[in-house]
Formats: C-alpha cells, sequence, structure tokens
C-alpha cells in the first residue's frame, strides 16, 4: 500500500562451534534444536527480560541458529541506534544458555566442513550433501546491482574441507552446489545459469531496459499470471523460476500442520 511504513530488519546466521581444548579439536556442534528449546523454555518462562527483545529460528543445518529482532525497525533514524545493541544482546543471551566449550560464531563457511569428524556429535561425511545450506551470507535482495562490491569486501572464505583454495568467495561454491540442471537443460540451454546464481531479470516496472538478458519462461504460468492482472515484469520472473522443479521440499509443505 502507499501509505504503509517503511519496516525493516536484520538476520544472522551463527554457526555453533565447539571447543576441545585438551585435544586441540574444533567442530561443529550439533545441538542448534536443542539449544532452541532451552531458549523457549526460558521465554515462556520469563526468566530473562530482554528475551522480549529477539527471536531465534532453527536454519537448515543443525549447527547454524538464525537470530533475528523480535520486532521489525522502523523508519525513524533513532531505529538505527538498535540495531548493534540488539545484534550484541542476542549472542549474549544465546551464550547463556550454551556449554561452556561452546561458541556462537558468525563465520561465512567453517573451514573443516566436509571432513571427517568435523562435527560432534560425529557422522560420516555424505559428498552428495551441499555445502550451500551451511554456509552465512549477506543477502542484498534488493541491491543485486552491488553484488560486485559487496563479494570483494566479504572475501571471508579461503579454505575449503580444509585445504587452502584460490576461492575467497562463498558465492562461487553456493552456486556450483545447487546447480542442479539436467543433462538437457544444459546442452539445450533451457536454463541458462545454476538455481543459485546472478540475477536472470529485474521486477521494476520503470526500468525494464535493464532485463536485456534472453531468458526462458514457462509460457502458461506467465498468461495465467498477465490475465489477472500480474505486472508483466513480475510475471516474467515467476515464469522463469516455474521452469524448475522444486530444490527440496520439507515435511511441512507434504504435511500442513494447518498453522
Amino acid at each position: 500500500m502507499d501509505n504503509d511504513e517503511f519496516l525493516w530488519g536484520d538476520e544472522i546466521e551463527y554457526s555453533l562451534i565447539r571447543f576441545n581444548h585438551e585435544n586441540k579439536r574444533v567442530q561443529l556442534c550439533l545441538k542448534a534444536n536443542e539449544i532452541l528449546k532451552r531458549f523457549q523454555q526460558l521465554n515462556n518462562n520469563k526468566t530473562i527480560s530482554e528475551l522480549s527483545q529477539i527471536r531465534f529460528h532453527a536454519e537448515d543445518c543443525n549447527f547454524v541458529i538464525e537470530g533475528i529482532p523480535l520486532k521489525p525497525y522502523h523508519s525513524h533514524p533513532n531505529n538505527y541506534y538498535y540495531v548493534q545493541s540488539n545484534m550484541i544482546l542476542r549472542r549474549e543471551q544465546i551464550q547463556k544458555i550454551v556449554d561452556k566449550n561452546e561458541f556462537l560464531m558468525t563465520i561465512s563457511a567453517f573451514p573443516r566442513l566436509g571432513c571427517a569428524a568435523c562435527t560432534h556429535s560425529e557422522y560420516k561425511s555424505d559428498p552428495l550433501n551441499s555445502f550451500e545450506s551451511s554456509i552465512c551470507c549477506s543477502d542484498h535482495f534488493k541491491t543485486s546491482n552491488h553484488s560486485t562490491n559487496n563479494l570483494s569486501l566479504t572475501t571471508a572464505c579461503p579454505i575449503w574441507r580444509g585445504y587452502l583454495s584460490n576461492v575467497d568467495r562463498r558465492w562461487n561454491i553456493l552456486s556450483r552446489t545447487t546447480d542442479d540442471r539436467t543433462k538437457e537443460e544444459i546442452e539445450n540451454n533451457i536454463l541458462h545459469s545454476s538455481r543459485y546464481s546472478s540475477v536472470s531479470c529485474y521486477l521494476s516496472q520503470t526500468s525494464q531496459i535493464y532485463n536485456d538478458i534472453k531468458i526462458n519462461i514457462d509460457h502458461e504460468v506467465y498468461q495465467t499470471l498477465i490475465n489477472n492482472d500480474c505486472p508483466e515484469g513480475v510475471a516474467r520472473h515467476f515464469a522463469h523460476l516455474f521452469l524448475r522443479d522444486p530444490l527440496y521440499v520439507t515435511d511441512e509443505q507434504v504435511y500442513p500442520t494447518g498453522d
């Protein structure tokens, strides 16, 4: 709506790291779900008053926790002062819940992810599992044209599976590990890029001149959206997305809870 107030916020993905100083071993700690249950119990009991300002969610991996402010920030300039203090509060409150040898770390990618015994408890590494779900990132969906600058500022992951590499940005790894195109889709140029890749098209109706990359679309989806008064740029975007099958489907999508 034209008169809606501008609301905004942030989210941080924390990796849960376990330090074994006696054996000089550092591992990913698979306790995120357990820690979130502890946090929820404290919240239910109102044990910590500051909990009313923050919220935590599970992520795809059991060693990653996502933290956000409980309520979105508003457009008034003084709201910018709340950001850092809220980020500090999130880390402090979770750090009170975890064991003394466990810490939250905001790292782009754990250097030994995929190596033997890289997690606690230990599991055999599965090469078919994607790195993508465990790579923390700086999301900037509304400023994608600044991607080149942002990538240059976030060259923070030069180590993969324990090896020092010539890859220092997470994006190339993420893009390759989510490339699920079939041989036919690649050879016939049906899909030009991996599922996670650079932006294929823009949504803005006033700047369609910048949509100068040829993309294929699902014409049936496109026409259905146009017939229902969807803007052309948005219809084109979704019709392009619907060329792909779902990457994965969660239990909640198959068996809705009714919430």
